[in-house]
C-alpha cells in the first residue's frame, strides 16, 4: 500500500495511467458481450418461432394459454 501512495503522489501521471487502463477494458467487455450475445441470438429465431404459436393460443383463448405454458416449459 506504501508503494501505492508513492503513486498518489504523482496524481496526475496515475491518474492519466489509470484512464489509459480502464479504457482497454470497455473493449474487451463489448467484445465479450457480442460473443455472448451470438449464441442467444442464434436461439433468439426459434423462441420467436415458438412465441408465435403462444400468442396466437393467447389470442384464441388466454386461459388456455396458461396450460399450454406450463406445458411448454415441461417439453
Amino acid at each position: 500500500s506504501y508503494a501505492h501512495f508513492s503513486n498518489a503522489g504523482s496524481k496526475s501521471k496515475a491518474g492519466s495511467s489509470n484512464s489509459s487502463k480502464p479504457l482497454p477494458p470497455p473493449p474487451k467487455v463489448e467484445l465479450k458481450i457480442a460473443s455472448r450475445k451470438r449464441p442467444p441470438s442464434t436461439e433468439t429465431p426459434s423462441v420467436s418461432k415458438k412465441q408465435r404459436p403462444i400468442p396466437a393460443t393467447c389470442s384464441n383463448a388466454p386461459d388456455k394459454d396458461i396450460p399450454v405454458l406450463s406445458t411448454i416449459p415441461e417439453q
